[in-house]
Formats: structure tokens, sequence, C-alpha cells
């Protein structure tokens, strides 16, 4: 999934959080165009995707889940890795006190932010895949099933995987994190966000969507739908 040219990449950062609206504009100018940059000049860096969470109508949304009432949108930042250790050589925690004032301030602004490293345990194209790239949507979902994890994960590869299908589908990977919140994430990606949403009611009261609601209290939000904003569509 986000696969690069030679799908050298097997390993996830993802950054989950809110921003307040009114504060966005100088934020996402630094993370475009000066954050992202500075993480993909580092070794082991494959890619990178940032997405901003949309509500069924194609609003802006909290990445609490529901309508942004609060006055600020729901973000997911994506990069990916040729394995965990990229991420983890120095760790997000060992960054931290060396990130010089303008990073900190900016990262500040975060609200609610999560995050977790994962590894790709296996990943579903489509045939028209061709393009190696950051999809235009993605649905990212993540559980925790403990103590039910051959159960679960069997079913991922029996009823999840060739349920990723349908138009506009591109890729589809199922994630096992190393840290965060959630073991276990699933990360689809589509051409459109519309598509995104055809999937999310396709999916909507099957087994896959009681499954989720009863095991995502550790991730507030997910399954979340989202538009990616870099690079810019």
């Amino acid at each position: 999934c986000l696969a690069t040219e030679n799908n050298m990449d097997t390993a996830i950062w993802a950054i989950i959080y809110d921003l307040p609206i009114c504060d966005s504009d100088e934020y996402l100018s630094w993370f475009h165009e000066i954050h992202i940059p500075e993480k993909l000049a580092r070794p082991g860096y494959e890619w990178a995707g940032h997405y901003r969470i949309l509500s069924p109508g194609g609003h802006p949304a909290s990445s609490q889940g529901g309508a942004c009432e609060s006055g600020g949108a729901g973000y997911v930042a994506l990069f990916g890795g040729s394995d965990t250790s990229v991420f983890l050589n120095p760790s997000p925690a060992q960054l931290k006190p060396r990130q010089p004032e303008l990073t900190r301030s900016m990262m500040a602004r975060r609200i609610a932010s999560r995050s977790f490293i994962a590894t790709v345990e296996w990943r579903f194209e489509a045939e028209t895949n061709n393009a190696r790239r950051a999809h235009p949507a993605i649905e990212l979902t993540c559980c925790d099933v403990k103590p039910n994890d051959e159960d679960f994960s069997a079913w991922c590869v029996q009823e999840l995987k060739p349920g990723m299908n349908g138009k506009g589908f591109q890729s589809g990977c199922k994630l096992l994190t190393v840290c965060g919140l959630a073991k276990h994430a699933t990360l689809v990606e589509f051409s459109s966000f519309d598509d995104c949403l055809a999937y999310q009611r396709r999916q909507s009261g099957s087994e896959w969507s009681s499954r989720v609601h009863g095991y995502r209290s550790d991730m507030p939000g997910t399954p979340l739908a989202a538009e990616r904003v870099w690079p810019a569509l």
C-alpha cells in the first residue's frame, strides 16, 4: 500500500491528530514544505502522504469521529519505510527533545495526537494499480482484539481481504503494530473519496463492521475516511 516503485516499503508510521481550522494554514505550509521533505531526506524513508479526514458529506471531520463541531479538523500523516527500524533509530520519543523551536511550536498545535508504527503483514492490490504512489483517498481502521488475535487475523485474510475490491479500489494492506495504542490496523486506498465512501457503505452492517465497532475503543474515530492533501491532488 502506498508502495514505492520498487515496492520496498514494509513499515508505516501513522500519526492521527486534530488541528484548529483557524490555525491550520501556517501549520500545513510548514508540514508540507519543510517537515515532510526533512523526513524524506532520512535514510530508509520511502514515501509520505498527508490526508484530511472528511465526513460522508465531504466536510472536515475530527479524528475523534463525527462532524467538526469544535472548529477543528482531523488529519492523518503516513510515512513509509524500508522497515520499522527506520522509525525507531531514533524513536519518536528520542526525536522530540532534539526538535528545533519551530518544529516544537508547530507540533504543539496538534490536538489529541496519537500514533503507531507498524509492519506490513500482507498487501492486496488491484490489477489496474500500476502507479505506485500515495492514492487520493484512504480508509484506516485500528483494532485491538486480544485475546482473539488468531481468530481476527484469520478472518482478515479469509473475509476482509477478498472484500477489498470494487470501483476505485487501488490497494489494501494489513498492519501489525510494534508500538501504539492498537495492535492491528488495515489501510485501504482508493482513486477518490467517493469510492472510499462507497466501500464503507458496502461494509456497513457486515461482520467486519460489527467487529470494528467492538474492538476500536483504543483508537477513537476509526474507521476513518480521508482525502489526500499532500502531495496535492
